[in-house]
């Protein structure tokens, strides 16, 4: 699998290092699963400028529905082996009826699904559920996987959340970010409001001060009684 071919796919969640982690899960399952070439014009920034192509280019459906079923192939193998014995994989069987962007949402929906359940198998590989990695190097491995599988459940959820919008409402505006659905990417970032409490002086604001106050009531294990 062509590693430079992946980056462009992932431009949309580059800054928040998601597109690190599903690249660096996806090298993972190429060593061992055959992951499936992802088309260049996935690649689109915006899901919106795929769909004007819709009536030039008939064979991008062919080609969405091709990558589709490879990628549930590969779901269901993955499910295989992270679950031994029983009937698992995604109920996916790939679009009949689907419009081609609604077949590049899908491509990208199951490819994070696909790199969930890789970083699900090898950190079971890892650590038993309950156990303590043994080794340093297997405690940072699994530490590393935790935080690619967060990335790439992000990806995978907005992808989801997306395309039941658009299922849901008719629209076609929707786009998938970090911001779709609710994680840490999308939380605010009060590390430097929180550093100024030792100088409260330096705030220009009141709102910002009594949020200060606030939150140096609930970080102070004294003053919560």
């Amino acid at each position: 699998m062509n590693e430079c071919s992946l980056r462009p796919l992932f431009r949309d969640f580059e800054d928040s290092g998601v597109t690190d982690a599903l690249i660096r899960l996806c090298r993972g399952m190429s060593q061992e699963f055959d992951v499936p070439g992802i088309p260049l014009w996935v690649s689109a920034n915006r899901i919106a400028d795929v769909s004007d192509l819709q009536d030039k280019c008939v064979s991008m459906v062919e080609e969405a529905r091709s990558v589709v079923a490879a990628l549930h192939a590969l779901e269901c193998q993955l499910a295989s082996h992270l679950n031994p014995g029983e009937a698992g994989g995604s109920s996916v069987e790939g679009p009949s009826n689907l419009s081609p962007v609604s077949s590049v949402m899908l491509a990208r929906l199951l490819l994070g699904s696909c790199c969930e359940m890789y970083a699900s198998l090898q950190c079971s590989r890892l650590c038993k559920v309950g156990d303590r990695p043994a080794r340093k190097r297997d405690t940072e491995e699994t530490l590393r996987l935790y935080k690619d599988s967060f990335l790439a459940a992000v990806w995978t959820s907005a992808h989801a959340q997306c395309i039941s919008d658009r299922i849901g409402t008719s629209v076609s505006e929707f786009e998938p970010t970090i911001h779709t659905v609710p994680s840490e990417l999308g939380e605010m970032d009060l590390s430097d409001l929180y550093a100024r409490r030792t100088c409260p002086r330096s705030l220009y604001s009141k709102d910002a001060a009594h949020l200060l106050q606030l939150m140096t009531r609930c970080t102070n294990p004294g003053a919560r009684g």
